[in-house]
């Protein structure tokens, strides 16, 4: 028997050794995991997750996310994640809200994403109405940001490059977008900015990235305003890949 369809759902867990920087915070990464796993069991429980979608034909892919951070949590840290899907102002985007709070209920983290559903075989877009059930609009719940912006192109400088491997592939046989805040955080570095510092970030996911394809990251910052884009580049094609702007505090 299936469990009820709740409209907000929360995902408990504590903060392992695996998943914090040098510092003992939570890196991107793994703060990038929290989100896909809380959006990923919500969805199953409403009844839009992988494999309700792949019986109608249908799947998720994230398109934009907006992310605004008061502290990151310490290693060892209890935390709770809360997330919701609510209404939004596009009939292509399923926007979703997060909530991290520490052990007391004090807001660390809140972010807002966009998801595009795709249709499984020509991979076109689909209007949110033509998902099998109707989500909860959630009214109420108050929310990061009305609508995301596109992240603005920049002309940067190299950083690395990086080739995709076997381990990084995810059940859509595809570079699990986690990933990419892999590639945030190791930028920032190389830059001399510590995420622990770290305010806000805005991603947009532009294309997917396979099984033994090449990246090239890129990465311009303005000193001044402690502000870093990032950008991703498949190469040899010159394919963008993925845009970021970060904002860290001065």
């Amino acid at each position: 028997m299936s469990e009820p369809a709740v409209p907000v759902w929360q995902y408990r867990c504590r903060v392992c050794y695996g998943e914090a920087n040098r510092d003992g915070l939570l890196k991107l990464r793994a703060l990038a995991d929290y989100f896909q796993e809380a959006a990923a069991h919500h969805a199953d429980n409403l009844g839009v997750g992988l494999n309700a979608l792949g019986e109608a034909g249908m799947l998720w892919v994230l398109s934009r996310m907006g992310i605004e951070i008061s502290r990151l949590p310490e290693v060892d840290e209890e935390v709770v994640l809360e997330t919701w899907p609510r209404r939004g102002n596009s009939p292509l985007f399923a926007m979703r809200e997060f909530v991290l709070r520490d052990s007391g209920g004090g807001i660390l983290v809140r972010a807002t994403s966009a998801w595009l559903l795709l249709d499984g075989a020509a991979f076109r877009p689909r209007r949110v109405s033509m998902l099998p059930v109707v989500l909860p609009e959630n009214q109420k719940q108050a929310f990061l940001y009305r609508q995301l912006e596109e992240v603005a192109d920049f002309q940067g400088e190299a950083c690395f490059l990086d080739q995709i491997r076997e381990s990084r592939i995810d059940v859509n046989r595809h570079l699990n977008n986690a990933e990419y805040f892999s590639w945030l955080e190791d930028c920032a570095a190389e830059n001399g900015l510590s995420i622990g510092r770290l305010h806000r970030v805005f991603i947009n996911f532009v294309h997917e990235l396979r099984l033994g394809e090449t990246v090239e990251i890129g990465a311009r910052l303005n000193a001044g305003s402690g502000a870093l884009n990032v950008a991703g580049i498949r190469m040899p094609d010159g394919r963008k890949i993925f845009k970021a702007a970060l904002d860290f505090e001065k």
